[in-house]
C-alpha cells in the first residue's frame, strides 16, 4: 500500500521494573572489542502504556559515520510510547567493510536480548544506512542461522528513508559511498536487501521515504514494496516536502506521517 502525507509477550514484572529504571536515561552495553561495538538501552517513560515488544534501532550515516547517541530523539519517540528501545552500533566503513556491519547489528541484538533477559517480539527500524542493515536482519536468513536468531520474533520493520534497492542509486556520490562500504560492485547484491526477498515476510513493513530525497531516491522504498508482492503486510508513506535528512524531524514534531507512524504501532502492539 502506497500513501503520500502532509508534514506536519508482556512484560514480567521483573523485566518491567529494570526497562523502566532505565527510562531515566539511556545505559550502555559492549558487545565488542572494537569502539563501535556497544549498545544504548533505554526502557519506556514513567505511566506510559505496556508493550510486548522491544524496538532495536539503527543509526544512520553513510555507514561511514553516526553513533547511536546521535539518535535519542528518536528513542524518545518510542519510549513515550512505552517502548523499550536499544540503540545499536556497528564498525564503520571503509576499515570495516560489509558483512562487518550486518555481523554487528546481529551480535548487537543478541547481547540486547541476553541483558534483557528477553525471549518476546521485536521491532527493528533504523534510518538511512541504518535502515538499510536493519532490512539485511530481517531478510538475510543465512546471517540469522549463523547468529541463531529466529525471524518470526521481528513483528515488524520501519525503515525511514533506507537505501533498499541499491542499484536504483545511479548518483556518483552514492556509488562511491557503496565501494568504500562493500567493495567492488561486484559485490553489491550480496547487501542489497530487495534481492534478499523471497516469500513475503511474515512482518508488518513500513516504510516512510521523503519525496523530496535527493540522496537515496524514493525509488528505493518504491520498488522494495513491489518486491514483496501483494501479499506483504507493507505499506509506504511517502513524506511530502522532506528530504532526506529532515525527514527525522516527524519524530519530534506533529506531522501526519508521525501519526500514522503511531498508529501503525498501535496497530503492531497494542497498548495495555
Amino acid at each position: 500500500m502506497k500513501q503520500t502525507t502532509g508534514k506536519g509477550p508482556t512484560l514480567g514484572t521483573g523485566i518491567d521494573a529494570l526497562l523502566r529504571n532505565l527510562g531515566a536515561g539511556p545505559t550502555t552495553f559492549k558487545f565488542g572489542d572494537h569502539p563501535d561495538q556497544y549498545l544504548m538501552i533505554m526502557g519506556p517513560e514513567e505511566n506510559t502504556p505496556k508493550r510486548s515488544t522491544i524496538v532495536y534501532f539503527l543509526h544512520a550515516g553513510g555507514w561511514m559515520a553516526g553513533r547511536p547517541e546521535t539518535f535519542l530523539f528518536i528513542a524518545t519517540f518510542f519510549t513515550q510510547m512505552g517502548f523499550p528501545i536499544v540503540l545499536g552500533g556497528y564498525r564503520k566503513a571503509p576499515q570495516s567493510k560489509y558483512p562487518a556491519q550486518a555481523i554487528d547489528v546481529a551480535q548487537g541484538l543478541i547481547k540486547a536480548l541476553e541483558e534483557l533477559q528477553w525471549d518476546g517480539d521485536i521491532i527493528l527500524a533504523g534510518q538511512s544506512a541504518g535502515a538499510q542493515l536493519a532490512a539485511v536482519l530481517a531478510l538475510d536468513k543465512e546471517l540469522l542461522n549463523a547468529h541463531g536468531l529466529d525471524q518470526d520474533r521481528f513483528r515488524g520493520f520501519i525503515s525511514v528513508s533506507g537505501p533498499l534497492d541499491l542499484s536504483s542509486n545511479t548518483e556518483v556520490q552514492f556509488k562511491q559511498t557503496l565501494k568504500a562500504y562493500i567493495g567492488p560492485e561486484d559485490n553489491w547484491d550480496a547487501a542489497d536487501p530487495i534481492r534478499m526477498v523471497e516469500d513475503p515476510p511474515d512482518m508488518e513493513i513500513l516504510c516512510l521515504h521523503g519525496d523530496m530525497d535527493m540522496l537515496v531516491n524514493v525509488k528505493n522504498s518504491e520498488n522494495f514494496i513491489k518486491a514483496l508482492g501483494n501479499d506483504a503486510k507493507a505499506r509506504l508513506v511517502l513524506v511530502k516536502g522532506a528530504g532526506h535528512f529532515d525527514i527525522t524531524a516527524m519524530f519530534e514534531r506533529e506531522w501526519e506521517a508521525t501519526a500514522i507512524t503511531r498508529e501503525w504501532l498501535d496497530m503492531l502492539d497494542p497498548p495495555k
